[in-house]
C-alpha cells in the first residue's frame, strides 16, 4: 500500500508540473468500478471497487494514460459463504489513449499494458494460494465517453477488456477443468477534472 501511495504522489506531482506548462491537456478521472468475473476467483461472478486514471495529451487527439484500479471481494456487498475477507485485486496499467474532443461529448479509445497483483484471502477460501503466481502481466483495451458539464469538469462512462496470465495450480493436472479467469470486463463511471 505504501508503494502505491508513492506512485500516486509521483503522478500527481508530475501532473502539476505539466499543468503549469500547458493548458487543458491533463485529465484526471476517478470513480466506481465493477469487474465481471473476479480475477482472484473469490467472488462468484463479479466484484466492486474503484478506478482512477490520469491522461496527458501530447497532441489534441493523442495522449498517454496511467490507469489504476482495486477490487475487494470481501466487501459487505459481496459477502457469501465463499467470500474471503481481506482478498484484493490491484491493476496497474499504462499506454496510449486516442480522444476526440467535441463540445459536449468526447469519445476515447485506448490500449494499455501493465500488471495485476492478487492479495490472498484470510479465511481459507479460494485465493491466490491456488495460483502459480500472485502477479501477472496484463493487457487492456477499451474506451468510453466523457460528457462535459463545464470546461474543467465532465462525467465519464468507460468499459475495458482485461487479459491476464494467471494459471491455477490445479489446472496443471491433466483431465481437470476450471473456469478461466484470464479475460474479464471492467466497467467504470465517475468524474473527470481537466486542467
Amino acid at each position: 500500500m505504501r508503494r502505491f501511495a508513492l506512485v500516486v504522489f509521483a503522478i500527481l506531482l508530475m501532473s502539476s508540473l505539466m499543468v503549469a506548462q500547458s493548458g487543458d491537456r491533463l485529465e484526471i478521472f476517478g470513480g466506481y468500478s465493477y469487474m465481471h468475473r473476479d480475477m482472484s476467483m473469490v467472488a462468484p461472478s463479479g466484484v466492486n471497487g474503484w478506478n482512477a486514471s490520469a491522461n496527458y495529451r501530447f497532441y489534441r487527439w493523442l495522449g498517454v494514460s496511467a490507469d489504476f484500479s482495486a477490487f475487494f471481494p470481501g466487501l459487505p456487498c459481496c459477502i457469501s459463504s465463499r467470500t474471503a475477507v481481506g482478498a484484493r485485486t490491484d491493476v496497474f496499467l499504462f499506454g496510449p489513449q486516442v480522444s476526440l474532443r467535441r463540445r459536449r461529448f468526447s469519445p476515447f479509445g485506448r490500449f494499455l499494458m501493465g500488471y495485476t497483483h492478487l492479495l490472498p484471502a484470510n479465511n481459507g477460501a479460494l485465493s491466490i494460494q491456488a495460483f502459480t503466481s500472485d502477479s501477472s502481466f496484463t493487457l487492456a483495451a477499451g474506451g468510453g465517453m466523457d460528457f462535459a458539464l463545464s470546461k474543467h469538469f465532465a462525467l465519464r462512462g468507460q468499459a475495458d477488456w482485461l487479459h491476464s496470465g494467471f494459471v491455477l495450480l490445479s489446472s496443471l493436472q491433466p483431465g481437470r477443468h476450471y473456469p478461466p479467469n484470464d479475460n474479464v470486463a471492467r466497467i467504470s463511471a465517475g468524474v473527470v477534472f481537466r486542467f
